[in-house]
């Protein structure tokens, strides 16, 4: 687990330190809106509702880009393209590592 932070800490910091990317920010309100959504994914594919999770993804996506979360953003796109492909073991994997991502970044 620690060597999953570490790489995720290094690949953001690279980026920032390359120009590629800015500082991630994060406030009470994005934070919110984030936890919401992810949680409104899980139920959504719980009850395989693909029409209303390819709508919360593209969203997600959206703060994530506004947050500078590169990876994050890149994984919710892949994870709206499984959607569109109706692969269900592919997006829950995609949204379990969007969360596991996530609660590292706000430690």
């Amino acid at each position: 687990m620690l060597a999953m932070i570490s790489r995720f800490n290094e690949k953001e910091e690279s980026l920032v330190r390359s120009g590629l990317a800015a500082e991630i920010t994060l406030d009470d309100q994005q934070q919110g809106l984030v936890n919401q959504k992810i949680e409104r994914l899980n139920e959504l594919l719980d009850q395989e509702n693909l029409l209303l999770m390819e709508v919360i993804a593209h969203q997600l996506k959206g703060i994530f880009e506004q947050m500078n979360a590169e990876e994050l953003k890149n994984l919710v796109f892949k994870m709206e393209l499984e959607i569109t492909k109706n692969r269900v073991e592919k997006e829950a994997e995609y949204l379990k590592r969007i969360n596991e991502i996530w609660q590292l970044m706000k430690t």
